[in-house]
């Protein structure tokens, strides 16, 4: 382990306790947080199912911590705007009779151009409609599978009830979503509606879904290849963050924690501690009231099976 892990690694042997030797599938390998992850979990003796959309760098994650952890690592291609992809792994478990104990989603995007794929504005996809399908797809291999949900404080950003609660039908819905032209708002949104149908699904069938929030930290989503901001804010904006906000090794803590706890509470996540709980150490504590909303989550939760 490089220096700057020695403080996560303090963390991780003196509270990690029930995450070895587990089967662990997880997508957003490759991203900065993804591959903390990939490299705790390997400390940890786990065995991995990468799911990248990069199967070269895919590989390359695979050889450098089996070669340290001596813990198996596969790697399979995944893309949520590639069904094909998706059935794939989905078949690939199926065949080889994996005995899965958890998925952890951390793929996303952030402050995408608008582009309208199958309908929906592609944000949507990627962050929300796709992963309930995914998701779904494991429960039904897997009832007890304990599924762990990278969310972000952005689930603050309102939906619009009153329109929201009139709405019928698919088309009605689709037109909402993709009236939302807003980058960030579309982001926040896409964060709050999977917060939503997927605290209602826990409640509903009693799954094991546990939601955690790393922080934020300078990751992969702030880097200037994503063109997401102008030429101003890459010339100074992540160079502060890092020296501001977690590294993504801390931040990736969220989720180890995840892992290891056994199930929390319908009102609760787990994010650092500290400073509006976006930066330190992990905690459980709870989300804010509306995003328990009965009928909003009701609603969501209708809708999105529409879809």
């Amino acid at each position: 382990m490089k220096t700057k892990d020695k403080s996560c690694l303090k963390y991780i042997n003196s509270t990690v306790k029930n995450t070895k030797n587990k089967t662990i599938l997880l997508n957003g390998a490759t991203g900065s947080i993804g591959y903390e992850v990939v490299k705790f979990l390997s400390y940890l003796n786990n065995n991995l199912i990468i799911l990248v959309r990069n199967t070269e760098n895919g590989l390359k994650i695979k050889h450098e911590f089996e070669s340290l952890y001596k813990n198996k690592i596969y790697v399979l291609y995944f893309d949520y705007l590639n069904k094909d992809s998706i059935n794939n792994v989905i078949s690939y478990l199926k065949t080889n009779n994996v005995n899965l104990d958890i998925f952890i989603n951390i793929s996303g995007i952030y402050h995408q151009k608008y582009q309208i794929i199958d309908e929906l504005e592609k944000t949507y996809l990627v962050n929300y409609l796709m992963p309930i399908k995914f998701i779904n797809d494991l429960f039904n291999l897997y009832n007890d599978l304990k599924v762990i949900i990278t969310d972000s404080v952005t689930y603050h950003f309102n939906l619009n009830n009153k329109k929201l609660l009139k709405i019928k039908n698919k088309q009605d819905y689709i037109n909402y979503l993709n009236s939302i032209k807003n980058k960030t708002k579309r982001y926040g949104i896409t964060k709050r509606l999977l917060l939503e149908y997927l605290t209602n699904l826990k409640y509903l069938q009693n799954k094991n879904i546990i939601f955690a929030h790393p922080g934020i930290s300078g990751t992969n989503l702030f880097k200037a290849k994503n063109k997401a901001f102008n030429k101003v804010f890459y010339l100074f904006v992540p160079s502060l963050m890092k020296l501001i906000f977690m590294s993504p090794n801390k931040a990736s803590l969220s989720l180890i924690k995840a892992c290891d706890v056994d199930k929390i509470e319908i009102n609760k996540w787990i994010g650092p501690r500290a400073f509006i709980h976006c930066w330190g150490y992990p905690k459980i504590y709870n989300l804010s009231k509306k995003a328990y909303d009965k009928k909003i989550t009701n609603k969501v939760y209708e809708l999105t099976n529409l879809l």
